[in-house]
């Protein structure tokens, strides 16, 4: 079964590495010396190996919920004079060759293109051979992180394909069918599904008490009632429906930040946690069979009646849903 689940715990040691002084000029940096100043600036950083043909290990690091990689160029040892800051969209109906030339016709550093296979690729290059202050590569971060999200927004934006897209995939299946190429029908089945899910909003298609933690997509038992003690470990089962993938190397992610409102039975808002938990999944297709688990616990809550509201926030996409449940305190 395809399901999402909630990450209750993580933790990190962080080891410490040449840093560079913040006085400094620099012609070069070193792999260690980047990811410690991704660090110091917040944001997570870890050097990987490079794929086959690549320049060598890279930075991978995480900037307005995208997976963004720094490249090294231009390396003598290990210190070296050009980096890249790189990050992928997923292919989405909206991607054109108008919106990119718009895009780089307006927008200065952050270049995009497209791949024959459709996504879309950010690029930003930054040269240090002619000696710059070390405190330049944060500042290439926090300008890349601002121009990711300008640019979340102008996709966002940008209008969407015609109708007449999917309508001829649809026909494609209707064709491919007929010919008893059932495997190809599917899979062009599945390509209007995904076209569907990035064009659709946010939405929770199923939410309710649970008697017990559920085993999958369809696999709950329904709670006979919405009744509980203070303190105890309250279920929540849900099917969310739009949720948008990024590319991960050869996955796809979802990830999605939970926000809990409690309510006193007039609406009021009696308390708050936002971000109470983190969904992510990680798979080789886009699951659109997908379920939440939530479990919630309130100590000391007054016998009353309550609804209980649970925002989702999609790091990918930036869409948001929200579902309520009554709850009875006895």
């Amino acid at each position: 079964m395809r399901c999402a689940r909630a990450i209750i715990f993580s933790a990190s040691i962080l080891f410490s590495v040449p840093s560079l002084r913040a006085a400094e000029i620099v012609t070069g940096v070193t792999r260690d010396q980047v990811a410690s100043i991704l660090k110091e600036n917040n944001y997570r950083a870890e050097i990987v190996a490079g794929q086959p043909g690549s320049t060598g290990a890279l930075v991978r690091t995480g900037i307005v919920g995208h997976t963004v990689v720094v490249w090294f160029f231009n390396c003598a040892a290990e210190s070296c004079s050009a980096i890249q800051f790189w990050s992928g969209y997923q292919k989405s109906p909206k991607f054109s060759e108008a919106l990119v030339e718009k895009w780089n016709s307006e927008f200065r550093y952050a270049k995009i293109h497209l791949t024959k296979e459709g996504d879309l690729h950010v690029e930003y290059d930054v040269f240090l051979k002619g000696g710059v202050s070390s405190d330049y590569v944060k500042y290439a971060a926090l300008l890349y992180e601002n121009l990711l999200s300008r640019l979340d927004e102008y996709i966002k934006a940008a209008p969407a394909a015609d109708a007449t897209v999917s309508a001829g995939k649809v026909g494609d299946v209707d064709a491919l069918a007929a010919q008893g190429k059932y495997l190809e029908a599917l899979a062009a089945l599945d390509e209007v599904a995904v076209a569907l899910s990035e064009k659709a909003p946010l939405t929770v298609h199923r939410a309710l008490w649970v008697a017990e933690p559920p085993t999958g997509f369809g696999g709950y038992i329904p709670r006979e009632n919405n009744v509980f003690s203070s303190g105890v470990k309250m279920i929540i089962y849900a099917e969310p429906v739009g949720l948008g993938w990024r590319k991960n190397g050869e996955f796809w992610e979802t990830e999605a930040a939970i926000d809990v409102l409690v309510k006193g039975k007039d609406g009021a808002v009696l308390q708050r946690a936002p971000d109470f938990t983190n969904l992510r999944t990680s798979s080789r297709v886009r699951n659109r069979e997908m379920m939440a688990k939530l479990t919630y616990s309130f100590t000391g809550i007054p016998v009353g009646e309550y609804v209980i509201e649970s925002i989702m926030r999609d790091k990918v996409s930036g869409k948001t849903a929200s579902f309520s449940l009554p709850l009875m305190v006895r």
